[in-house]
């Protein structure tokens, strides 16, 4: 059985190369514009990237990517709008990472003001500055790490940057507070959770750093490809 694909160009809209293979990738052919640019009968050479010189559009690279499996074109480097592992894409699910930690910035929230309001005659009882202190700040982190949320999903880089850096407020004073208050067994879960993002928003970096490097390459036409960026 045969299947096939077609891939925009990044930059000309009505410009596209259609890749048709077959199940164990064993007949990869390559066409544009109606003619046939290459066929790729090793499925290790695709995983590794093969590359086709064409007149009037440069170097077009066809790769296998793994896990899962799934065909990608780039046009002189940069993605084709069909790419599922494209930039763009994977930008906006680093907001993913910080669903979390906005449902744990509530959660602590409401626990410092139950320990307020509903144990004023009990041990977990506090009041003064440093109480209101937290309790704005974490207000504060709450709306920082949702506005940098919907930056992201504007694929907007800055958002990475709100996000995270109200993030790693939120977890500062949830160290703060969990020192001198009795959060009881959920305490480890919450650590937990907390030391699992701090250590997965770094990672998601190398998304967002990659996302900037096509917004570069994009917006710097070659002496190949001189059209305005569309994508």
């Amino acid at each position: 059985m045969k299947f096939q694909r077609r891939f925009p160009h990044p930059k000309r809209k009505k410009e596209e190369v259609i890749v048709t293979w077959t199940g164990g990738y064993d007949q990869t052919e390559v066409m544009y514009k109606d003619s046939l640019i290459g066929v790729i009968e090793d499925p290790k050479e695709l995983i590794e990237g093969t590359e086709f010189l064409v007149d009037g559009i440069g170097v077009i690279k066809v790769v296998l990517y793994e896990d899962p499996y799934d065909l990608h074109v780039f046009f002189n480097g940069l993605h084709s709008p069909a790419n599922t592992n494209h930039p763009k894409i994977n930008i906006g699910s680093v907001s993913l990472n910080f669903f979390l930690p906005i449902i744990l910035n509530g959660i602590i929230f409401i626990r410092l003001y139950s320990f307020h309001i509903l144990d004023k005659k009990g041990t977990q009882y506090f009041d003064g500055p440093l109480y209101y202190l937290l309790l704005s700040i974490l207000g504060i982190s709450f709306l920082g790490m949702s506005t940098g949320v919907i930056f992201l999903f504007k694929r907007k880089i800055v958002g990475f940057l709100i996000a995270g850096s109200f993030f790693y407020l939120e977890a500062f004073l949830f160290v703060v507070s969990s020192t001198f208050l009795n959060w009881g067994e959920s305490v480890y879960v919450l650590w937990l959770v907390q030391l699992m993002h701090i250590l997965i928003i770094p990672i998601a970096l190398f998304r967002v750093l990659e996302y900037k490097r096509h917004l570069i390459e994009r917006n710097n036409p070659t002496e190949e490809l001189l059209d305005d960026p569309v994508d």
